[in-house]
This record gives C-alpha cells, structure tokens and sequence, in this order.
C-alpha cells in the first residue's frame, strides 16, 4: 500500500459522504510511508536488478526496526485548534484507514475534536468561533454521530483483510455519550484478546 493508495480512499471515502478530504489529515499520512526516492525507481536505468532487491531488502530491514508511530489529529493542537475533527470526517478517516492497511500505525490521538453525540453544543462553539467551513457546518451530520462509533470499533478488530495494529485510542475530551461508549465497548468486546488495543 502506497501513500497514494491511502490518498484515494481517503478522497473516495469522503466524497461518498459529500464532503472534502482534509490536506492536514493527508500530510500527516506522509510519515507512515516510505518516500518515493527510497523505492529506488528513479534511478532504475542505472541500477541493476541486483541493486535494487538489495535496497528493497535493506528498506524492508529498516521497516522492521522502525517503531509504530500515532497519528496525532488532536485538536488542542496549534494547527487543529480551527480545525477540529468533526464526526463525518472522522468517519471518512477510519473507512480509509480500514480499507488501505496503513503501516506502522499504532496509536489514533483524537483528543479535543468535536467528535461524539452531543455536537449541539460543538455547533454552537464553532459559530461563536466564526468557524471556517460554513458549508459544511451547515450540513446535518446526526445522522453520522453514532457511525462515527461504529466505524471506529471496526477499525479496532482485526480480521483477515485487516491486521489491526491499533494499540493505542485517545479521544479524552470528545463529547462521546453513553450510545457511542456502548458500541465502542460491543466492538471491543466482540474482537476479544484478538484486538492489540492496550489504551482506550
């Protein structure tokens, strides 16, 4: 799976849900992949075929070394203060995160997002903040709020198509009501001592 790869769900996955796909979330993606000039295909009329499976190997070898990064979309960040995570667009996220089998990713930061049941509230906080996306804003998103819980269990259970190597989910200061909680927990439940998450 390639960077571009992951890109295209997560466009795909956010134009289903009639919404943009989010640049920051996508240059925080860049880490998670190795960059092009490490493939050794730029350079592939000089190198022998030789060479470039003793890259190849030498990269696969520093892959294993590399320890599992977080994805850090927080939003009492300097840069996610204005661009809190809402619950459609965290529902984008972790469909394309399920379908594209990111590597090295072992911990979700969502702390501070305007994510949960009680986005009454998030609404009004945006509004007084003169909030950015006023098109989007708009947009009745209740339908999605306990979605968001549902696709986020699943991409906490592994399965044959999907290793999941999730150890870590913080969503402290997320307004998550008992609904959200509760499926969170049957998701959690149903993948048993199979799902790697230590930290909730």
């Amino acid at each position: 799976m390639s960077l571009q790869d992951f890109v295209h769900n997560y466009e795909m996955e956010s134009l289903q849900l009639g919404i943009t796909a989010r640049r920051d979330v996508t240059m925080r993606m860049t880490e998670f992949f190795p960059s092009p000039e490490d493939d050794g295909l730029s350079s592939s009329f000089q190198a022998t075929s030789q060479a470039l499976a003793a890259r190849r190997a030498a990269e696969n070898l520093k892959r294993d070394k590399r320890p599992g990064a977080t994805l850090v979309l927080a939003g009492n960040t300097r840069e996610g203060f204005h661009h809190r995570l809402r619950n459609i667009q965290l529902l984008a996220l972790a469909n394309a995160l399920h379908k594209s089998n990111v590597p090295d990713l072992v911990g979700l930061d969502l702390r501070c997002n305007n994510l949960g049941e009680h986005e009454d509230s998030a609404s009004q906080d945006d509004a007084e903040n003169g909030g950015d996306d006023e098109e989007e804003e708009a947009r009745d998103e209740r339908e999605y709020l306990l979605e968001t819980a549902s696709s986020l269990g699943r991409l906490l259970q592994p399965s044959p198509s999907y290793p999941c190597q999730i150890t870590e989910l913080n969503l402290q200061g997320n307004r998550l009501g008992s609904e959200s909680c509760r499926l969170l927990c049957t998701a959690l439940d149903a993948a048993g001592s199979a799902s790697p998450l230590r930290r909730l």
